[in-house]
């Protein structure tokens, strides 16, 4: 599987019930970065509410806060947030399509800014392990559902 923009099935949604269910994308219209981390497959949202984050971002930056898990983007000419802290593992399964361009290709970001979006991903996922920040999702039960999951294909 390629590295790049996904939309996410909505049965996937309904099976996990973790919090991610503001993320369901029946509308198809949330698109999800999805790449290898790990010996996973991982899914992070974008965000539309560019604005939104960028006031919150800069307003922690005031006060000496760090945030280190938005990314801002931006996926045709549209600016767009990847949330890292709200990002699960997936697998092939639960994956409806890809996202195209304008130009029928796959879409995808720069080659620097995966590699900064894996930094943040492992950033986070040591901050998980560690306890000192967790991700949104239900990570145990989402991997649960998966293995289970896997062993329909």
């Amino acid at each position: 599987m390629n590295i790049g923009f996904y939309f996410i099935k909505s049965n996937f949604f309904k099976l996990v019930n973790s919090g991610l269910e503001w993320m369901d994308s029946k509308t198809n219209k949330h698109m999800y970065f999805v790449l290898p981390f790990k010996n996973e497959l991982w899914a992070i949202p974008l965000s539309s509410q560019y604005d939104k984050y960028k006031n919150w971002y800069n307003e922690a930056k005031q006060v000496n806060k760090k945030n280190r898990f938005l990314v801002f983007v931006n996926v045709m000419n549209r600016d767009g947030v990847l949330l890292i802290q709200n990002a699960f593992p997936i697998n092939e399964h639960f994956i409806d399509r890809e996202a195209f361009d304008h130009h029928n290709k796959h879409l995808t970001l720069s080659l620097d800014l995966i590699q900064f979006v894996e930094k943040r991903l492992k950033l986070m996922n040591t901050y998980e392990e560690k306890g000192i920040l967790s991700f949104h999702a239900d990570l145990s039960l989402i991997r649960n559902i998966l293995h289970k999951d896997s062993g329909k294909l």
